[in-house]
This record gives structure tokens, C-alpha cells and sequence, in this order.
């Protein structure tokens, strides 16, 4: 399977049919059909004007993650200091909104029941915690240098 740009994250839809991809350069993301091999198309967003972007970002985006239940894709602005929601139910992923969090998230992922995203801002030195249903940040907590990769994770009870 080709793309038009160097593949960085990725995820796939638990039917496998389809795979969401961010590409090198772009503001958004690229989406191939599995059955085929066959890209079907990118989203690309404006890029933030020169003074919202952030200082700390090396490329416009990084990170993208399914929200449970495979009807959103959320992609992360890594210039642009959000998380960008997009509807995939339909023929074309349709652009939703952006949620704003910390500065340069380049990571995410989601509680297993999707009422949740954590969003890894790694110029803001923490995470970001998102009401997935209001698309709104409720907490913001530092966690040291450069976070990147995140899971949530719950221990059994002794």
C-alpha cells in the first residue's frame, strides 16, 4: 500500500477495513480502504497563524487515534496546540471541531469505554484530560519532560 507522504502514526478500524494514517507535512491525515490496498483520500486543515502555533512543534501533526466504537477519529494538532474531531460514519471523514489543549500535543488515546481522551502535550510538559461528549478539556496535570505515549490502565483491586 502507497501513500502520498512518509506514514507516521497510524490505526485501523477493529473491522479492518479501514487504515487512518498521519502523513509526514500534512495538517490532518490520509485514509486507505484495506480491502483494496487502495488510498481513498486526506484531510488537510488550515494551519494556525504563525502566532498561535507552537514553539515546541517540529511537525504539524502527529498523533491520531480511533475513539472507541470506530465513529471518530481524533488527530492531533502538534502545531497547533489541539484535537481535531472528525465524523467517519459517512462516505468521507467530515471534520466535527477542534478541542483545544496544551501545548504541542503530539500523543493520545482514550478510556476503554470512550468517555475520554488524553492528549500527551509534549511543550506543555503534561497531559490533558477531554470530555470526549462536551469536546471540552476539563483538567490539565504536569507530568515532567516531553510526555509521549499514553494508556490508561486500571490495576485489579486486592
Amino acid at each position: 500500500m502507497r501513500f502520498d507522504g512518509a506514514v507516521r502514526p497510524l490505526c485501523v478500524t477493529r473491522d479492518e477495513k479501514w487504515l487512518f494514517v498521519a502523513l509526514e507535512g500534512l495538517h490532518g491525515f490520509a485514509w486507505a480502504d484495506l480491502t483494496s490496498g487502495k488510498q481513498m483520500g486526506r484531510r488537510e486543515q488550515p494551519l494556525p497563524p504563525p502566532e498561535k502555533r507552537s514553539k515546541f512543534a517540529y511537525m504539524n501533526t502527529h498523533g491520531l487515534e480511533l475513539r472507541p466504537g470506530d465513529r471518530e477519529l481524533w488527530v492531533t494538532s502538534f502545531i497547533g496546540n489541539g484535537l481535531i474531531v472528525y465524523d467517519i460514519t459517512g462516505e468521507a471523514p467530515r471534520y466535527v471541531t477542534t478541542v483545544s489543549v496544551g501545548d504541542a500535543p503530539n500523543w493520545l488515546t482514550f478510556s476503554p469505554d470512550g468517555k475520554f481522551a488524553y492528549s500527551a502535550n509534549a511543550g506543555a510538559n503534561s497531559i490533558t484530560i477531554v470530555n470526549c461528549d462536551s469536546r471540552m478539556a476539563v483538567k490539565e496535570i504536569k507530568v515532567g519532560p516531553v510526555p509521549k505515549r499514553l494508556l490508561e490502565v486500571h490495576p485489579p483491586r486486592l
